[in-house]
């Protein structure tokens, strides 16, 4: 039976990450559970999707978001991690994870797949979520639709924001550590010759990496004729 939008035992659970195109740096998913009443409380606040929030006022809202909430969840994805496997599928067996700590009645997801791909991304998720009493709402940009969403994208990108400062600290100013980023390519092209000693930070199968290794040389072999 579906349960009234405003019942206290109706549990909202929200999921969003940060650093998903990222080159330099880990992947943050988290996982937000609230009641109705605390839904309606992260509205009041104002919580919205955390890429239109300034560093500041993104630390302000997390702050307040960890004391509203019913829990949290945080995981980090490493770079090795995500050279290792299919990025829709890491994203979706911790999503999977998630559900299971949390068992919600109302389930809001920020869909990590192109606009094509978000019914069977959800029809998936459904499937393995078997017969669980629970509505499942999967979206492209969900993070600027539903707070409970626009919450975890705010407490994941605070939390990758700290993160890539540490890494900052150790390895030096490689800026936001996204492709787009020319500081970060350009750090990337200093440090081709050192890359094994970023291998912990780096996502060397990504597509920017690539990009900037130089070609193979092709070596003559010595009975080869001109």
């Amino acid at each position: 039976m579906e349960q009234d939008i405003a019942s206290p035992e109706k549990k909202i659970l929200g999921i969003d990450e940060a650093g998903r195109g990222s080159v330099i740096g880990p992947m943050i998913i988290c996982a937000v559970l609230v009641n109705a009443e605390q839904e309606r409380h992260l509205k009041r606040i104002g919580v919205k999707d955390s890429k239109k929030v300034s560093p500041k006022e993104r630390e302000r809202l997390a702050k307040e978001i960890r004391e509203i909430v019913e829990d949290f969840e945080l995981l980090e994805i490493s770079p090795q991690a995500i050279d290792g496997e299919s990025l829709n599928r890491l994203e979706f067996i911790k999503i999977q994870e998630m559900y299971r700590k949390f068992r919600p009645t109302h389930f809001y997801i920020d869909v990590p797949t192109s606009p094509r791909g978000v019914k069977n991304f959800c029809r998936d998720l459904c499937y393995d979520i078997g017969d669980s009493p629970v509505e499942i709402i999967g979206e492209n940009r969900a993070d600027g639709k539903y707070p409970v969403v626009s919450a975890a994208s705010i407490l994941a990108k605070v939390e990758r924001d700290r993160i890539v400062e540490n890494l900052r600290q150790v390895y030096g100013d490689f800026g936001s550590g996204y492709p787009s980023d020319a500081k970060t390519v350009n750090f990337l092209k200093a440090k081709l010759h050192k890359m094994k000693d970023l291998g912990k930070i780096v996502r060397h199968r990504w597509r920017t990496i690539s990009r900037i290794r130089p070609p193979l040389k092709q070596h003559r072999l010595p009975n080869e004729e001109d």
